[in-house]
């Protein structure tokens, strides 16, 4: 685990990098996807994973996170619309607020619905353990991403 986040800190400092500088978004991509590849090893390794089993899960996942991207555009082009009007001259238009609050919350309930979808069907895949395996890993994996950007940000201040 600590040679996992020495390559993680290792990795994550160029993300760091890409976020203070005006970097090509081809160099910052790049960067992503090698998080990712190291992402999808630690996962193979941590479920122990057939090379058959893998390919199934990693599928599955990648059409899992195109669908989440894709809502997480909608909410942030959402988002952007109602920072934009709140800083225009029609900043006291109710109904309109009220409608994109709406449209944000249906946002987060299909992210929440796809998430559910997506461990109900790599279930036929993994087993119960595996999926909370993998569940863990997530989480421990977006929060060390985090407090590493976060320690990054801070030294450079």
């Amino acid at each position: 685990m600590k040679n996992f986040k020495i390559a993680l800190v290792i990795v994550l400092f160029p993300i760091a990098f890409t976020l203070a500088q005006d970097i090509p978004d081809g160099e910052g991509l790049k960067r992503l996807e090698k998080i990712e590849q190291m992402e999808n090893a630690k996962i193979i390794q941590i479920l122990n994973l057939s090379e058959e089993n893998a390919v199934r899960f990693f599928a599955r996942r990648k059409e899992f996170r195109q669908q989440q991207r894709d809502l997480l555009e909608k909410r942030h082009k959402i988002i952007e619309s109602v920072d934009d009007q709140l800083n225009s001259s029609d900043k006291d238009n109710q109904a309109k607020y009220k409608e994109k609050l709406e449209e944000l919350i249906s946002i987060e309930v299909k992210l929440t619905k796809e998430k559910k979808d997506f461990y109900k069907s790599v279930g036929t895949i993994l087993s119960p353990k595996q999926l909370m395996q993998l569940a863990l890993f997530e989480d421990k994996f977006r929060r060390e991403m985090r407090e590493t950007l976060i320690k990054r940000r801070q030294q450079q201040q």
